[in-house]
């Protein structure tokens, strides 16, 4: 019996590595997958703000020419469109934390 408490202890101790391999796999995974959620939330994020910025500057020259052209209508396009983008982010977002439920 003594000569194989060795390849027992081995073979415990290979599981044990093996179940917590699994588990930081998993974990891994888990992380990647929310790492791509923020990356994708902060590029929505700044085209936001970079919509905003642009429409301020837009209107600031239609106010000060005292007459609005289409580079406002174009501002205004863009950021309805980021808008946009930005709620069906949180849409999906706010699904996929119901599904994980």
């Amino acid at each position: 019996m003594e000569p194989y408490i060795g390849y027992i202890i081995s073979g415990v101790f290979a599981v044990i590595v093996a179940i917590v391999e699994v588990r930081g796999a998993h974990f891994r995974k888990r992380d990647e997958a929310r790492q791509e959620r923020r990356e994708r939330e902060n590029r929505l994020s700044m085209d936001l703000m970079i919509a905003t910025s642009e429409m301020t500057d837009v209107l600031c020259i239609a106010l000060q020419g005292g007459k609005t052209n289409g580079n406002v209508e174009e501002a205004r396009e863009k950021g309805r469109k980021a808008r946009e983008a930005y709620r069906d982010f949180l849409r999906d977002t706010a699904a996929h934390q119901v599904t994980k439920i």
